[in-house]
């Protein structure tokens, strides 16, 4: 019986272990609303972000691309999500940031919502495909179940702290 009830008492000390530490991740994870994260993926939400010094909106949306090594740049293609290209850029060499106005090829700003980031990578004459993480605002911290902290963004996507790419 001695056996048992330690079992049991260990049993209880390991749940309360586990509560107090998915409370200490929700509360560091509340440190991230407002801020953006890199996601597992290439569809990004293109948002109005304030205004320029003219009092003219301005809209954007952020990417990281991983180019690999020794990549000598590349370019960032948008789509909207049918498929359509509405603009391309460069990506310099050492960079894998990609920042988007929100306008097209003709300079016409695009509406806000969702749009799908590619991008290529050059290395030496050769083209390789590289992989795109799109930037997500974090707007609030909840506990999904099994005790998961879940950062839940403003794409209205919901996503595991230990999914995050790369936080800013």
């Amino acid at each position: 019986f001695g056996t048992v009830g330690g079992v049991q008492d260990l049993n209880e000390a390991f749940a309360d272990l586990s509560g107090a530490l998915t409370g200490n991740q929700a509360m560091q994870a509340s440190g991230m609303v407002g801020r953006s994260v890199a996601t597992d993926s290439n569809v990004g939400t293109m948002s109005y972000l304030g205004n320029d010094l003219d009092g003219a909106p301005v809209y954007g949306i952020q990417a990281s691309a991983d180019m690999g090594v020794n990549s000598q740049g590349g370019v960032y293609y948008v789509q909207d999500l049918a498929g359509q290209l509405v603009y391309s850029g460069p990506i310099n060499p050492g960079s894998q940031l990609i920042q988007w106005d929100g306008k097209n090829a003709e300079g016409e700003q695009m509406p806000a919502g969702q749009y799908r980031i590619s991008a290529e990578s050059f290395y030496g004459g050769q083209v390789k495909p590289a992989t795109v993480y799109a930037h997500e605002q974090v707007m609030s911290v909840s506990v999904g179940a099994g005790n998961e902290v879940k950062l839940n963004l403003a794409n209205g996507q919901s996503l595991n702290v230990s999914d995050v790419k790369e936080f800013f």
